[in-house]
């Protein structure tokens, strides 16, 4: 769930609402694909199509470059194993396994080296989720997150394995409780659940496959259904479907995530794989433009905030949409729903980041274009595309003989400083205390005679974290 940009609202009221396309090309009488083809272009209704052929185990091209890139393939047990490789190489960047009972595990390789970045388990009842992640990118995974599901909501767990062994330690844990805080009170009172929504207790919000194979990955309820989106409506919430997708610029959506963290935006497209969304434009309070319901669910709803579709800007619209979608997906685990309210975590960051750029946040001062990047950026390299910030800070000591105590007393010193590469969040880099040394600052007590490289200055450093990055120019 999220805030919008509601301090601007009284500016945006006296736009034009937008009016639906003259002349709709003709569809056919419960056509699931009605929507896109009245309203959408012609690519997304193409994408949808493909992801439909994925799920039911045809070959698909869900790149979009014309050439099959997922294929599916039955396991022994009656399961099923989809693959995106669109390197046509033999190394996937993802792979969807379902059981018959349901479970998923779904496996990320983003840069394709033969190494998982991520591993997830998923019941399928969505009652517990497991993901194993390799966040320093050595090849072990390090960090294992364990979410279950009780009668009070979400109990989060994070363990890590620091010596690569196997053997996980408690890093922390805490519950995501089913009692919203009070900015979402006048919500709950109006009715988050408005629309024709399956109940989250209902077997139509969790179905025990993934091959919905006669619907598009997204469903935008229309007609006289409560809650629906109306005639002005549907066309800014397709039209912010496609933005969230990548569709409209390569510069906004997936696209976006994709040039920023590759990872992310993997496990994004595999989530539109193995989920359909359904979104309607049903809720009615101030405070909050989306919501999220079902997100551990298959078939997890979104539900629009009608008082602001057209109320707000287009970049504003794609926001709200592709921030709600990578709740949807599950690309982004409880664990970075802002669970303390942090308007600064990844969820908001990317969806920032990749709809125009936007630098609205609850937070004061609002972060910047360069920050989101790289809390939304993954890899070191990813985060050094956002910005680098270079800072004098304490760094690893050489092993050469720079304190001199008495006669043959030479030893390596005991605190350096250097220059260390910060992201634009204020982050270092890379772990472990690297960068370039510049001076010694303490010797050894017995070799404190003389210093061949004291601290007795600074260097002036560029701070590329005020260079706009590459999305935003």
């Amino acid at each position: 769930m999220r805030w919008p940009a509601l301090i601007v609202l009284s500016v945006w009221v006296a736009c034009t609402p937008v009016q639906p396309p003259l002349d709709p090309p003709p569809v056919e009488e419960g056509d699931p694909f009605v929507v896109w083809k009245k309203y959408g272009q012609a690519r997304t209704i193409k994408l949808f199509e493909e992801y439909a052929r994925a799920s039911r185990g045809e070959p698909a091209d869900l790149d979009g470059n014309g050439v099959p890139d997922t294929t599916s393939v039955p396991m022994p047990d009656g399961g099923m194993r989809w693959e995106f490789a669109p390197q046509q190489d033999g190394r996937f960047r993802w792979a969807v396994e379902e059981n018959t009972g349901g479970d998923l595990l779904t496996l990320v390789d983003a840069d394709g080296d033969g190494r998982i970045e991520s591993r997830e388990e998923l019941t399928a009842d969505g009652a517990l989720r497991v993901l194993w992640q390799d966040t320093d990118r050595d090849g072990v995974l390090e960090e294992r997150r364990t979410e279950q599901k009780d009668e009070n909501g979400v109990r989060v767990v994070v363990e890590r394995d620091l010596e690569g062994t196997g053997s996980y330690s408690l890093v922390t844990e805490y519950s995501l409780p089913l009692v919203l805080p009070a900015t979402y009170e006048e919500c709950r009172e109006k009715g988050f659940f408005v629309g024709d929504f399956p109940s989250l207790n209902t077997k139509d919000a969790e179905p025990n496959s993934i091959k919905f194979r006669s619907k598009p990955v997204i469903t935008i309820i229309g007609g006289a259904a409560k809650g629906a989106c109306n005639d002005y409506e549907m066309p800014s919430v397709v039209s912010a479907v496609e933005c969230a997708l990548g569709i409209q610029d390569e510069k906004k959506g997936f696209q976006c995530l994709k040039a920023t963290n590759a990872e992310l935006a993997d496990r994004f497209r595999a989530g539109l794989l193995r989920n359909r969304i359904t979104i309607a434009c049903g809720l009615n309070c101030d405070g909050v433009g989306g919501i999220t319901l079902g997100s551990q669910t298959r078939a997890p709803y979104v539900n629009l905030n009608w008082q602001y579709i057209d109320a707000q800007p287009s970049d504003a619209t794609c926001e709200t949409v592709f921030h709600e979608l990578l709740h949807a997906t599950q690309a982004a685990s409880p664990g970075v729903n802002h669970h303390e309210g942090d308007p600064k975590d990844q969820v908001y960051a990317c969806s920032l980041y990749c709809s125009g750029c936007r630098t609205h946040a609850l937070s004061k001062p609002s972060p910047t274009e360069n920050e989101n990047c790289a809390r939304c950026a993954g890899t070191p390299e990813e985060k050094r595309k956002c910005g680098v910030q270079k800072k004098f800070d304490a760094v690893q000591c050489p092993s050469a003989g720079i304190c001199h105590g008495g006669i043959l007393t030479i030893k390596s010193c005991e605190k350096c400083k250097g220059v260390v590469d910060y992201d634009c969040a204020g982050q270092p880099i890379e772990s472990g205390g690297g960068g370039d040394f510049y001076c010694c600052e303490t010797c050894p007590t017995d070799a404190n005679r003389s210093n061949d490289m004291p601290c007795t200055s600074s260097p002036t450093l560029p701070n590329g974290c005020n260079i706009k990055p590459s999305m935003c120019q």
